[in-house]
C-alpha cells in the first residue's frame, strides 16, 4: 500500500495507536490530538489524581464533571505516552505546574511542551519538544449581537476583517481570528490583556516565533495552532471515541473571507 507523504500527514486526522514510532519524531514536529469528552474514557479513570477527583467533585452539573475528568485523564495518558510511560498509574504519577498566567507546564520534563482547549464534547491537545505551543478550539454558534461583540473585544484591524464581510461568513472569519489570537497568547504563555493593548503586542511581531494555521475539519468546531518556526510540521491524531467524526468533510471559505484574512490575520487554510 502507498504510504502517504508527509505533506499529506500533517493535513490528515490518523488513528491514535500509541505505538512508540507514534511519537518518534515529537522533537521535530508538533503532535496534535482531538478527542470526545463527552463520556471517561473506563479504562483511564485510574489514571487521574486524587486533586483532580476533587476538582471534579466541584461541578454542579454532571456533564462537567465528566468533561473534566476525561479531558485531564486523556491529557495524563497522551503526556505518559510523550514520556514512555504508557501504563495508566504511571500517568497519575505526573506532576504539573503551572506559569504566572496559568499556563501548565509539566514538572517531570519541562522540555516537553504541550498546550490544552476544549469546548463542548471536544479537546484538542498538543505537544511537542520543539518550543512552546498554544491551541484554541470553539464550538460554532450563532452569534447575537455580532457588532456589538465585535467592537467590544477586537481591534481595529480585525473588527475591518470581520465586518467587511457579509453577514453569513461573519462567524466563522470572528471564529478563526478569536482561535488563532487565543492559541497565539497561550503559546506566549500571556494573559488576555495583551491583546487588548496594541502598544505593547503584535501579531505581526509575534509571527517571528510561532507559525499560526487553522486545524482541519473538525466537524462543527474552528481550532487554530500556534506553533514554532522551529517545527518541521505537524503530525494529526484522532483520539478512537474520534473516529466517527466527518474528517474527511472540507468546507470551503469564500473568496472574500479569505481575502479579509490577509497580514498579520493571515492562517494558513487548506480548500
Amino acid at each position: 500500500m502507498t504510504q502517504p507523504h508527509d505533506h499529506d500527514k500533517d493535513h490528515t486526522w490518523q488513528h491514535y495507536a500509541a505505538y512508540p514510532d507514534d511519537l518518534s519524531d515529537i522533537d521535530k514536529r508538533v503532535h496534535v490530538w482531538r478527542a470526545r469528552i463527552d463520556r471517561l474514557p473506563y479504562d483511564l479513570e485510574v489514571s487521574l489524581s486524587d486533586d483532580e477527583k476533587a476538582r471534579a467533585d466541584r461541578f454542579h452539573r454532571e456533564e462537567d464533571r465528566n468533561r473534566f475528568m476525561a479531558a485531564r485523564a486523556i491529557l495524563r495518558k497522551i503526556l505518559a505516552d510523550c514520556l514512555d510511560r504508557a501504563d495508566a498509574p504511571r500517568g497519575r504519577m505526573l506532576r504539573f505546574g503551572y506559569g504566572a498566567h496559568g499556563k501548565p507546564f509539566l514538572m517531570d520534563d519541562p522540555q516537553l511542551r504541550f498546550n490544552v482547549s476544549h469546548s463542548e464534547d471536544l479537546i484538542v491537545i498538543a505537544a511537542t519538544r520543539v518550543g512552546e505551543v498554544g491551541v484554541d478550539i470553539e464550538r460554532q454558534r450563532l452569534i447575537k449581537d455580532m457588532d456589538g461583540v465585535v467592537r467590544l473585544v477586537f481591534n481595529d484591524a480585525e473588527r475591518a476583517a470581520i465586518l467587511g464581510c457579509p453577514p453569513a461568513g461573519r462567524p466563522m472569519v470572528f471564529y478563526r481570528i478569536w482561535t488563532r489570537k487565543e492559541a497565539l497568547i497561550k503559546a506566549m504563555g500571556s494573559g488576555l490583556t495583551a491583546l487588548s493593548d496594541s502598544s505593547s503586542f503584535s501579531l505581526m511581531q509575534a509571527s517571528a516565533s510561532w507559525f499560526l494555521m487553522a486545524l482541519p475539519h473538525l466537524d462543527g468546531y474552528l481550532a487554530s495552532l500556534a506553533r514554532p518556526r522551529g517545527a518541521h510540521g505537524i503530525r494529526l491524531w484522532s483520539w478512537p471515541n474520534a473516529a466517527g467524526m466527518r474528517s474527511g468533510e472540507r468546507r470551503k471559505i469564500p473568496r472574500l473571507m479569505l481575502a479579509q484574512l490577509q497580514g498579520p490575520y493571515r492562517c494558513e487554510v487548506r480548500q
